[in-house]
């Protein structure tokens, strides 16, 4: 499998082209893949990935975050980085990572109160040569609530939750 480039070198592009197929997709009406973390999905293509990753990065597909591997016996274990509960204020960024294999695809989406740095609540990323893949959420400013994060690699086992409990940023 290919590994891509750092991802701060094409965050931008990529988040350019995600926020593109979303506004796209509203317009067009569908495809709802896009839009809702219930939609059907087609099944991940293990080959078409390795061939060209970026293509399966590029989209911010929330329903991914949902779907792990399921019962595989080869499939391993999707593990959290860190505790499930995480504290923040508003606007501050908080980084999930989780372990999954090297090269990989990991999805992860909220769906209330945060967004990815692409500037959406879905975001799939790549693992890195040893397995691990992390997203940055920041809460939105003056939120007060949780943050509820799903994460799922279509390659692993289980789909891990985190959730950021976000209190008001104290002014001097």
């Amino acid at each position: 499998m290919a590994i891509l480039p750092d991802a701060a070198t094409d965050r931008a592009e990529r988040a350019q082209r995600s926020r593109a197929q979303v506004v796209a997709a509203a317009k067009a009406g569908g495809p709802d893949r896009f839009l809702t973390p219930l939609a059907s999905i087609p099944p991940f293509d293990p080959a078409a990935y390795a061939a060209d990753p970026g293509v399966y990065l590029s989209e911010a597909v929330p329903a991914r975050a949902l779907r792990d591997a399921g019962p595989a016996p080869d499939a391993p274990p999707l593990e959290l980085n860190g505790p499930g509960l995480r504290p923040a204020t508003s606007g501050q960024a908080v980084t999930m990572r989780v372990l999954a294999r090297p090269g990989v695809p990991v999805s992860f989406y909220c769906g209330d109160l945060a967004k990815a740095d692409n500037g959406l609540g879905a975001i799939s990323v790549q693992a890195d040569a040893a397995g691990w893949a992390s997203a940055t959420y920041i809460p939105e400013a003056g939120a007060t609530d949780d943050a509820h994060i799903s994460i799922a690699s279509p390659v692993c086992t289980g789909v891990q939750r985190v959730t950021i409990t976000i209190s008001r940023a104290h002014t001097p």
